[in-house]
């Protein structure tokens, strides 16, 4: 039995929906008075205007139009005060400051863990010693 898609349309295209539903060969089955089990091979094929704002398998029809990300997030100026007077950014420590390379992995300077990546580094030196970013060369 092939799988089915429930397509539950907007109440203002059902009509439009049922017309292209009854035009399908073999023609397209509901499964409850306002919902249409739609074999997955013809859902692929349904216009994307009959599909707006219809609920697919329980889930809201996202139009491909729709799916696309926003641009990028406009960037807003943090105010120099808003964080506390011993709080610093990573533009602070230059790169390589607090850590030391050994066999392909980093090691923080200041608890000597050793880290895969310089991601993994970073994050626990935020994490875990921000207050020594200063120290951590020393």
């Amino acid at each position: 039995m092939p799988s089915v898609i429930h397509v539950r349309p907007a109440t203002c295209r059902r009509r439009e929906f049922a017309v292209w539903a009854t035009a399908q060969v073999p023609k397209v089955r509901t499964s409850s008075p306002d919902t249409f089990a739609v074999p997955e091979d013809l859902f692929v094929q349904a216009p994307e205007e009959i599909l707006v704002d219809a609920l697919v398998d329980g889930h809201r029809y996202v139009a491909p139009q729709e799916d696309q990300p926003p641009g990028p997030p406009e960037q807003q100026a943090v105010p120099a005060d808003a964080h506390g007077p011993d709080s610093t950014s990573p533009e602070d420590v230059p790169d390589g400051e607090d850590q030391d390379e050994v066999d392909g992995g980093l090691i923080c300077r200041v608890c000597d863990r050793p880290f895969d990546t310089e991601r993994g580094l970073t994050a626990h030196r935020r994490q875990a010693h921000p207050k020594n970013k200063k120290e951590a060369g020393a």
